[in-house]
């Protein structure tokens, strides 16, 4: 009996580490979709204000 709960305990040590790891990715994943995200926002208001720029200097 005393095996089954070491046993028990590896794997829900196993499957902890799993899910951690998931986490992990998945935390990767929405930092790099903000900062993609951030990168298209800074893009179309440097057009912005270069097309502002353009309109008032004519």
């Amino acid at each position: 009996m005393r095996n089954k709960n070491i046993d028990n305990t590896n794997i829900d040590s196993i499957h902890e580490e799993i899910y951690k790891e998931d986490f992990t990715n998945i935390l990767k994943m929405i930092k790099e979709s903000q900062q993609n995200a951030l990168r298209s926002v800074n893009t179309e208001l440097i057009d912005l204000y270069w097309n502002i720029g353009k309109f008032i200097h004519r």
